[in-house]
């Protein structure tokens, strides 16, 4: 972590950080969810999870989810719709995911504070979660949810260029909660130093539970991903005994063009020449698929997230201090 003072891009962002934030508040409750690094830590699935609890405790709350239109040709903001899921080239992978899981509206926008003002002079909305809010700083936000993931090597939290930290480790000060990802199958001595490196900055720390599973009869698979940390998934499926006879790593947001998909698929044709194998990828990776073959052939691995008992309490009192 020394080389983060090295980093022009560590004095940006403290300078960032420690000047006021330039927030405005737009009148209804506002949860971040975020990170401080680049790539995946699980925001997707548990701004699943976080909408399903709130349905459950406040049935009647209308909920708003703004994400970014990320590599996409969406220039303003715009409701993704149920017949958008399939457009992530329009509206961007994370938003078009996010509607195909969640029961709420979702809008996608290149500017997250645009976005939202769009969005709220459309309808009424009793909250707004801010999906990759934590360094979007003009929003005000009342629950600032950092997601961490404790699956990654000690060299990939340092800051830009010496490792993948869009901020310093600081700026955990500024989270409402830290919430460790991807637990399973961990070193307990890796996890028990991120968690005691988190606890110098911020003593709200808790554990959330992802389990990627797969029901299949084949126990060799062919996978696509194109995700922000695909070993963790690998390391996942060969713990249900599951073979990752191949595997195709992608960038995160890669928009598989036709020509990659006819590969794909000439690929898993040979493939299932010689055993019985089937083609996998994830939920965010199929809504970018439109290979008609692939789409009749493919499956898709499910994430089921969870808390303990004790955490979910924390949460709920996080939440319930917003109504």
């Amino acid at each position: 972590m020394k080389l983060d003072t090295l980093s022009p891009y560590y004095w940006f962002m403290k300078a960032k950080n420690s000047s006021p934030d330039n927030v405005t508040g737009l009148g209804l409750p506002v949860i971040s969810v975020g990170n401080i690094n680049t790539g995946g830590s699980g925001k997707t699935p548990f701004i699943h999870f976080l909408v399903n609890e709130i349905k459950t405790q406040y049935p009647n709350k209308k909920i708003l989810i703004v994400s970014k239109s990320y590599k996409a040709s969406l220039k303003h903001p715009q409701e993704v719709t149920p017949l958008d899921i399939h457009q992530p080239g329009i509206f961007g992978d994370e938003p078009c995911l996010l509607k195909s899981l969640v029961a709420a509206d979702v809008w996608s926008g290149p500017t997250k504070y645009k976005t939202l003002e769009a969005a709220l002079k459309i309808k009424q909305y009793d909250v707004a979660i801010i999906d990759d809010g934590f360094s979007h700083r003009k929003i005000k936000r009342h629950l600032d949810i950092v997601l961490f993931d404790v699956s990654r090597s000690r060299p990939h939290y340092q800051i830009i260029p010496f490792g993948f930290m869009r901020e310093p480790w600081s700026s955990l000060k500024r989270a409402s909660l830290v919430i460790l990802t991807k637990l399973e199958n961990q070193e307990i001595g890796r996890v028990n130093f991120y968690r005691n490196e988190i606890l110098k900055y911020n003593e709200n720390v808790l554990n959330l539970n992802f389990k990627s599973e797969l029901k299949l009869k084949q126990k060799n698979i062919f996978l696509i991903v194109g995700i922000g940390n695909p070993q963790a998934l690998v390391q996942s499926l060969k713990q249900q005994g599951y073979h990752v006879i191949k595997a195709k790593f992608y960038e995160d947001h890669y928009e598989f063009p036709l020509d990659e998909q006819n590969k794909i698929w000439n690929e898993y044709q040979k493939l299932k020449a010689e055993s019985d194998v089937a083609l996998v990828a994830t939920g965010k990776d199929l809504i970018k698929l439109s290979h008609m073959e692939i789409l009749k052939n493919i499956k898709t691995i499910d994430l089921n997230v969870s808390m303990s008992s004790e955490a979910l309490k924390v949460l709920h009192e996080k939440i319930s201090q917003l109504f």
